[in-house]
């Protein structure tokens, strides 16, 4: 199936052409980017997709298995799929032809789609190569050639024709080349189902081999490839016409049985040869994009480009990329009010162009994407000097962060920048400015980023809060931050008990990723001495539940917060009279004499309401003074007390030192005084102490 145009003859053999475009004054290195489009048509004139066309440049007189070497390690840029850049059985290319190199070749290779009908039969066997001249913009019309064996009483199916020509002129399609397999035939008659129009008529012929064509009826010997040809002649006084004959090809064997037949169609069009210009100009663009690895981000760049015709449209052809991957950054439409488009209309702009980027690697990519214009006309595609350009400058992103130094407070400002400051805490109660710190990440790219926060540690004594190994996200520019809070337990700063060697420095790791980048922060803590933990306190206790002489009762305790990381006293007054959920009362006074005036405290006694509660130890008796403060005194007795005197209700004078302890802390105790408040008559005995809490 043949369409024969005024096209670029090729001959059987590949012509190998000398160079005619060079001149003396042009440079011996110049290499000048040549657009060549290919147009591929499979016999009965239609556009055939899926036929891969590759080019080289080789020198003159090269061997074939050179020519072989060349096309067997060709590119990507150097090859593409007709049909592929959006235009059916067209594909482009930038040919960088080396002008003033008399020697150098270009050679196109055809390869057909994987149909046994092409195999064989083309100009080099299963595939065509050629040789072209591109001197400026160039295009080259090639067919294919497929030959479909049969045999008589075989289903034969015709393809579908079609064909446009304008008054006063001729085209040919046609069917075939069949090969008939069993015996010689005649092509008997061909007949449509409606008398023609006016001013066109129709030339059935057949061509045998490479002969002439033939009228029919026409006599085909076995094992002849043969096609039936339809010229369409329109008058010059035709006018415009669309219509659609029923075809139907009788072939009998010479005896007249029959042999075989198919219907088909012949879409036939007439139209009067229109005035369709090419651009005046072409258009160029420039654009810069960026976006983050492993995503893809379609940018629409807004453009000018007028189809002044009022009668034909262009036909807008993207050629391939000639250096960056078309699965990375690639035109992926043209668009006229939203609306994706081939063909500009008469009058039509073309608005935007929608470009994609998904970058796989950290680079800038760059591409000249060129737009090829071809006007429609009668006698099909023409191709303009005119083109559309853009210029793509592309730069991918990867998530990337930075630690904040100033805004995190696990470091502080030091001779050569920040480091890392110290933690510090206590085991029994938290010290909530020192015990915690900020840990701040950047996001310095341009694309959102996970960040996974791990603490690695072997103590167990940090807490890492607003991070997880799994991530969280930083958009970008943005900053999260995290808390690193410092926790030493007793087990961790006394591992081999209380009055053993301490651990008090401590070190852990906070380890940051995204993607491929990662940080690892240390972290340290110092365990705080008990005596930086404890604090003091005056209680003046009376007997719990006395009455004075007005008639109110007293009921003055010493309660112990406890829990886990806060231990502290509570000094106060028990309210509801009971005892059983107090820590330290006086439970009695033992006094001389007749009170006011005349009486003397000698002791009191301690008691807490549960046996299972505060336990007492006196590790000290008439101490009037004390030699240092109460809270430094505890290290006095810390390790080197009589650990079988501990008892719930002691009996306690003045100047006794006491240690207690309750739910695993320890504290320390004097009796700096037993009397009387006053001398008045609504005076009560009372025991004065000061104490200091908690101790590991």
């Amino acid at each position: 199936m043949v369409r024969r145009r005024a096209w670029i003859a090729f001959a059987v053999a590949w012509l190998l052409v000398q160079w005619s475009c060079q001149s003396p004054v042009e440079p011996t290195a110049e290499v000048v980017s040549t657009p060549v489009v290919v147009v591929v048509r499979d016999q009965s004139g239609q556009p055939l997709d899926g036929v891969l066309i590759q080019w080289v440049i080789v020198d003159r007189g090269s061997s074939q298995a050179a020519i072989d070497a060349a096309f067997a390690r060709v590119p990507g840029t150097q090859q593409a799929y007709t049909g592929s850049g959006g235009s059916p059985g067209y594909v482009a290319f930038s040919i960088p032809v080396p002008v003033a190199n008399e020697q150098a070749l270009v050679l196109l290779k055809t390869i057909p789609p994987p149909d046994p009908a092409y195999r064989g039969f083309q100009k080099n066997g299963d595939v065509r190569l050629d040789t072209i001249v591109p001197c400026g913009p160039t295009t080259v019309v090639l067919t294919l050639i497929r030959r479909i064996p049969i045999a008589c009483t075989q289903s034969v199916q015709c393809s579908p024709l079609k064909v446009t020509v304008a008054p006063g002129q001729s085209d040919t399609v046609s069917q075939g080349d069949f090969i008939q397999t069993d015996a010689d035939v005649v092509v008997q008659q061909v007949t449509f189902d409606r008398p023609l129009p006016p001013g066109v008529q129709v030339i059935v012929r057949v061509r045998i081999g490479n002969g002439p064509p033939v009228p029919v009826p026409a006599t085909v010997p076995q094992g002849q490839p043969y096609r039936i040809e339809f010229t369409v002649v329109a008058a010059s006084s035709a006018t415009t016409l669309d219509t659609v004959l029923e075809t139907t090809i009788v072939v009998t064997q010479q005896n007249g049985t029959p042999c075989w037949e198919c219907t088909f169609p012949i879409e036939l069009h007439v139209r009067p040869q229109l005035q369709c210009d090419c651009p005046p100009s072409g258009k160029q663009y420039s654009v810069t994009l960026t976006a983050c690895l492993g995503t893809v981000r379609d940018t629409v760049l807004r453009v000018d480009f007028l189809n002044p015709n009022t009668q034909c449209s262009y036909r807008l052809v993207v050629q391939p990329n000639q250096q960056e991957d078309p699965s990375e950054l690639s035109i992926i439409a043209l668009r006229v009010k939203q609306h994706d488009i081939t063909d500009l209309l008469a009058g039509q702009r073309l608005r935007s162009i929608l470009i994609r980027f998904a970058p796989r690697s950290a680079r800038t990519y760059r591409e000249r994407f060129v737009i090829r214009v071809f006007r429609q006309t009668a006698q099909g595609l023409q191709l303009c000097d005119s083109m559309i350009v853009v210029d793509v400058t592309a730069t991918s992103d990867a998530p990337r962060f930075e630690i904040d130094s100033a805004r995190s407070t696990l470091f502080r400002p030091g001779p050569r920048g920040y480091e890392p400051d110290t933690l510090k805490n206590c085991t029994l109660r938290d010290d909530p400015l020192r015990s915690k710190g900020r840990l701040c990440i950047r996001n310095t790219s341009g694309c959102a980023l996970t960040l996974g926060a791990e603490l690695q540690q072997a103590s167990g004594v940090f807490a890492l809060e607003g991070g997880s190994p799994q991530g969280v996200t930083i958009l970008p520019g943005d900053t999260a931050c995290f808390t690193v809070r410092f926790l030493p337990t007793q087990s961790a700063v006394y591992p081999l008990g209380r009055c053993a060697p301490e651990q008090r420095n401590f070190r852990a790791m906070i380890a940051l990723r995204s993607g491929n980048q990662s940080a690892v922060v240390p972290v340290f803590g110092y365990a705080n001495l008990d005596v930086e933990c404890s604090s003091k306190a005056t209680a003046v206790l009376y007997q719990f539940g006395v009455q004075d002489s007005n008639g109110t009762r007293y009921y003055i305790t010493i309660n112990i917060v406890h829990s886990d990381r806060e231990n502290r006293l509570l000094i106060g007054e028990q309210l509801d009279g009971r005892t059983d959920s107090v820590e330290i009362y006086v439970a009695q006074l033992m006094t001389i004499g007749p009170p006011p005036n005349d009486a003397n405290i000698t002791s009191a006694v301690l008691a807490t309401g549960a046996a299972s509660g505060v336990e007492f130890n006196i590790v000290a008796q008439n101490m009037l003074d004390l030699p240092m403060d109460i809270c430094e005194l505890f290290n006095q007795y810390a390790c080197s007390f009589n650990p079988t005197r501990w008892t719930n209700r002691p009996t306690v004078r003045e100047g006794d030192v006491l240690l207690f302890r309750f739910g695993g802390s320890y504290g320390i105790l004097w009796v700096k005084k037993l009397s009387w408040s006053n001398r008045s008559p609504q005076a009560l005995p009372q025991v004065e102490v000061l104490t200091c809490y908690p101790f590991n």
